[in-house]
């Protein structure tokens, strides 16, 4: 029987790093600004919410762009998205890296980081309980168990390097659990337009390995 997840509080995050630096990605920074304001009109893309701040560094260097519920970063070196899995819309993070590849017009990528985490309650079984699945051999002699965590880590499996689940009670969200599924993909076996799809079927094939199902 599937367990009922409520979600309280989640964020959703994307990295797209290039092959090498792109040193004279802001030479043209109107003509950036101008593709990014085409493309990202329709998710909330204003002037008025974007700045360039010039870091202390080069890698600290870059474009951002705050969206309503999300914020875009771009660096020298690769293309950050966070934002709050209640308000993401999808296509967001592919749209924003194929404006960048438009503008550079030859960018290639090494890897692609994809996270997704979230912090919800279990309406029809305690947390514990339900960590505790997960859980083979419990050291005895401890006085009584008030909780337990789990951590997967995974080799390479088709275009991902490497992911892992962590599975643990929730710092956020009183009698809660926190979930969290991290992927690192190899560019050269995925592209960078099909990585968000991919990552939205894994968090769905590990909701129903895992019995839950997201309730609102």
């Amino acid at each position: 029987m599937r367990e009922h997840f409520a979600i309280q509080q989640g964020g959703l995050s994307y990295q797209f790093f290039f092959t090498q630096p792109v040193f004279g990605l802001f030479e043209d920074l109107p003509a950036l600004l101008s593709e990014l304001f085409s493309g990202l009109g329709q998710y909330g893309f204003a002037p008025a919410t974007t700045r360039f701040n010039k870091g202390a560094t080069l890698g600290e260097t870059h474009l951002q762009c705050d969206l309503p519920g999300a914020t875009i970063k771009i660096y020298f070196d690769r293309v950050d998205l966070s934002a709050t899995t209640r308000h993401y819309r999808k296509g967001l993070a592919t749209t924003a890296v194929e404006l960048v590849t438009r503008h550079v017009k030859k960018l290639d990528f090494s890897t692609i980081v994809a996270s997704c985490h979230a912090h919800g309650t279990l309406p029809n079984t305690s947390s514990s309980d339900f960590l505790l699945r997960f859980v083979t051999s419990v050291p005895k002699d401890r006085g009584p168990i008030i909780g337990s965590a789990a951590v997967f880590y995974f080799g390479p499996h088709g275009p991902s390097l490497t992911s892992s689940l962590t599975l643990d009670l929730s710092a956020q969200v009183e009698g809660g659990i926190f979930l969290q599924e991290y992927v690192i993909y190899d560019a050269s076996k995925i592209a960078t337009t099909e990585v968000e799809a991919a990552f939205t079927r894994l968090i769905e094939e590990v909701l129903d390995q895992l019995d839950l199902e997201v309730t609102t």
